[in-house]
């Protein structure tokens, strides 16, 4: 069972009295029986627990939210469990529109650290595991697979929003603000993460990985322009397998020109027909429009991703909100502070060349400087 983010309330003076620890035993199965521990939304939620650091005593629905962790490697400390229903919110600010972490290959751990196992071996390979043709009654060809492993530790990303006191006393205003400015921090980080990470202290990103193809420009090509021979060059280099994927990243600064694209006297985007597509398809894959991609005519403009090959890890549990109100005491202002945990690579170390062709293919091709 996934255990609830915390709000963190080290900073107050005031002990817990210790039979909220008692209280935090019969907290997971409590809140299926009332997910929201009595409180009508998650800005009332937060507002009592802004109150308890400050007033005589806390509010009884807290003692039911109560629990005794508090952090990794810290004994008990009652803090305040997020009860589940807002949890379960909090958890998907990652997830909003836009966001690049639902199409990757994600595996939530309990853990920091986990070894995933990779599997580069190809079809038409001699290692890992390969069919052979038989004849009858003859004796069957074995093959074994030939796995290696990438280590995942999990990286922390943080934001830090200040909330002021007369905020919130408006607990609904208060609530949709929080959410809106951690999701939009947390969503634009993680993106940029998974496109231009550089692997030191943040997820490997597609632009920097070995596996990267990068499709050279035509011959007397203008400079920062897409045409058709770019795309349809890059749609030849990619790994087409597992296609429910398979996106094309794309800076709006570049949307113009590919909304414009023809081949053969006809259109190659076409106009979003479902809630999958909103900006409409390229040759058939959907536009996924996000500024984590460099600006026209950079290498990294336009990728063509089957995100099927990027291998993410996030912490189970989701995202651990905290407060203090003494960092900016003076300004009547209140911290909350959303950490979310998460680390990630392309799963190729390489890109591979087909039994037939002398042309490399990836999860991920991009698309040369046109300067």
């Amino acid at each position: 069972m996934q255990q609830s983010p915390v709000i963190s309330t080290h900073h107050r003076q005031r002990r817990v009295p210790a039979a909220i620890a008692h209280a935090a035993l019969a907290h997971e199965e409590a809140s299926k029986v009332n997910p929201t521990e009595g409180f009508r939304s998650f800005g009332e939620f937060v507002y009592q627990v802004k109150q308890a650091c400050t007033g005589p005593a806390a509010d009884p629905r807290l003692v039911r939210a109560a629990t005794t962790f508090g952090s990794e490697g810290v004994g008990p400390s009652g803090d305040y469990a997020v009860p589940s229903a807002f949890a379960q919110e909090i958890a998907s600010l990652a997830y909003s529109e836009g966001s690049l972490l639902p199409l990757c290959s994600e595996l939530p751990i309990s853990s920091s650290t986990v070894d995933i196992p990779r599997d580069e071996t190809t079809p038409w390979g001699s290692t890992g595991i390969v069919a052979a043709w038989e004849g009858e009654g003859g004796q069957s060809a074995q093959s074994k697979p030939d796995l290696d492993s990438t280590s995942c530790r999990l990286r922390k990303l943080k934001t830090l929003v200040p909330i002021t006191d007369e905020l919130l006393e408006d607990s609904p205003a208060m609530e949709g603000y929080l959410k809106r400015v951690m999701s939009a921090a947390i969503c634009w980080k993680i993106n940029d993460a998974i496109i231009n990470g550089t692997g030191a202290g943040v997820p490997l990103g597609i632009l920097k990985a070995p596996s990267l193809i990068v499709q050279a420009k035509e011959g007397a090509q203008t400079a920062d322009t897409i045409n058709a021979a770019n795309v349809t060059n890059m749609l030849s280099r990619a790994i087409l397998t597992g296609g429910g994927n398979i996106v094309w990243l794309i800076n709006p600064d570049a949307y113009g020109q590919v909304m414009s694209l023809v081949l053969n006297e006809s259109p190659i985007w076409t106009p979003g027909t479902s809630v999958d597509a909103p900006n409409g398809l390229l040759l058939g894959r959907p536009i996924v429009l996000t500024d984590a991609c460099q600006t026209l005519g950079d290498q990294g403009d336009i990728i063509l991703a089957n995100m099927s090959g990027y291998q993410a890890v996030t912490r189970a549990g989701g995202a651990v909100l905290a407060s203090s109100m003494h960092l900016w005491f003076d300004q009547d202002i209140t911290a909350f502070r959303l950490t979310f945990r998460m680390d990630g690579q392309p799963l190729l170390s390489a890109a591979v060349t087909p039994p037939h062709s002398t042309v490399t293919r990836s999860h991920f091709v991009t698309l040369a400087v046109r300067a």
